[in-house]
Formats: structure tokens, C-alpha cells, sequence
């Protein structure tokens, strides 16, 4: 088992996929490498906060209208 951390939040508006490869060394003699690539795709999220453009509205139904 391995885990993959980031030093920062990944940002999707910035790049959405990224390209990783990993590279392993054994210690045996002699030693063996090998390597593997893939790519990671960043999900979207909802990370804007609803917003109005006024603090308050106003309207009005005619009564006649239900």
C-alpha cells in the first residue's frame, strides 16, 4: 500500500489533469526498477458561494392571479 499527498489543494480552474509517474527500486542485487505513468483527472466542484445581487427584492402578485 502507498498513499500520494499534495503539498496544496488541487485547483481544477488551473489544471484538471494532471500526468504522474512513479518510479521503484528495489534493494536486492542487483537492483530493479520500474516505472509506471497515469493520468489523474480533477474532478469539478462547487466551490463558489451562492450569491445575490441585491440584498433584498421586491415583487408584487395581482390578486386576481392565483
Amino acid at each position: 500500500n502507498c498513499q500520494l499527498k499534495t503539498t496544496a489543494n488541487p485547483d481544477r480552474e488551473n489544471c484538471s489533469l494532471h500526468n504522474i509517474t512513479i518510479a521503484l527500486t528495489d534493494m536486492g542485487t542487483p537492483q530493479r526498477t520500474t516505472q509506471r505513468s497515469f493520468f489523474i483527472t480533477i474532478a469539478d466542484q462547487n466551490d463558489n458561494t451562492p450569491a445575490f445581487a441585491s440584498a433584498s427584492f421586491a415583487a408584487s402578485v395581482a390578486e386576481e392571479s392565483a
